[in-house]
């Protein structure tokens, strides 16, 4: 039986670049589809396992239709990553803690700090210095910026929560749920792009409970089942509010988050965490009999 990472052309940059994919392939035996068409998937067959490092809910749907194991989250949940304001939504239904969302319109200079970014790009592209605002004037040159620079016509305003920047990774198999967190010290006191590629940026172990406890409950509240690492933000009282959920987490051993925050807290390596999320997939099979 093989195992297929299965990925698209536009999405290889972010969610399978080749130094993730050379780290993969020093702990596990795999071959990548690129799918532009869905009869690239008929190369799987019968009892092999898919995982999926693509947020397309066409190639999703597809692949959950096979008789096949499936390392991933169905559309249903996936949504949830591409969409900030979806997944606050649901999680306000569930009294947990996240950034208040404004319109254009109901922004004002009354003294509130408001943060721009975009709705659905990730790894924080688009967010800067300049995402902080603190007036309307402010964030309309922010719309604009993320508009022309980005592309971006949907984007997210909300209220800027001063604190610190954590992300607690998770991966819940049939065994138990692992959960490990770290914080994250940037030089602009904001997660930005640079700081996702790993620059200017001081990484240390986070185990408050509480929030590790959240960071599970998020995962549950989305119907996760497989792995994700979830962002927060934490004030000065302690409080934290969920930022966004990645459910295709980098799987980088050296600049993937989700291992970051493995090695910072756990003897577990680089390769039993790969395992672990390998172990997924045999839950996923044990749900659909």
């Amino acid at each position: 039986m093989k195992t297929w990472i299965v990925t698209t052309k536009q999405e290889e940059f972010r969610l399978f670049n080749k130094t993730h994919h050379n780290d993969l392939k020093s702990v596990i035996d795999f071959d990548v589809i690129f799918v532009d068409k869905l009869e690239c998937l008929k190369k799987i067959q019968k009892g092999d396992t898919a995982f999926i490092r693509t947020k397309n809910n066409v190639i999703i749907d597809y692949l959950y239709t096979l008789d096949i194991n499936i390392i991933g989250e169905k559309s249903e949940t996936i949504k949830y990553d591409d969409n900030k304001e979806a997944l606050k939504e649901i999680l306000r239904r569930y009294n947990i803690l996240v950034p208040q969302s404004f319109t254009y319109t109901q922004v004002k200079d009354n003294g509130i700090t408001y943060f721009v970014k975009p709705l659905s790009l990730g790894d924080s592209i688009g967010v800067d210095k300049n995402s902080i605002c603190k007036n309307k004037t402010e964030v309309f040159s922010k719309l604009i910026e993320l508009k022309e620079k980005y592309h971006s016509c949907c984007n997210l305003i909300e209220e800027y929560i001063d604190g610190e920047d954590v992300s607690i990774a998770v991966i819940k198999n049939h065994e138990k749920v692992y959960a490990y967190g770290m914080k994250i010290n940037a030089d602009t006191n904001i997660l930005d792009f640079q700081t996702k590629l790993g620059r200017n940026a001081i990484y240390t172990p986070f185990n408050e409970s509480k929030t590790i406890q959240t960071a599970i409950k998020v995962f549950d509240v989305i119907k996760a089942n497989s792995y994700a690492r979830i962002d927060f933000r934490i004030d000065a009282k302690g409080n934290a509010y969920v930022l966004e959920i990645n459910l295709c987490a980098g799987l980088g051993k050296k600049d993937g988050y989700l291992y970051k925050c493995f090695e910072l807290n756990s003897n577990i390596s680089y390769k039993e965490m790969i395992h672990l999320i390998l172990k997924t997939n045999r839950q996923n099979k044990q749900n659909k009999q």
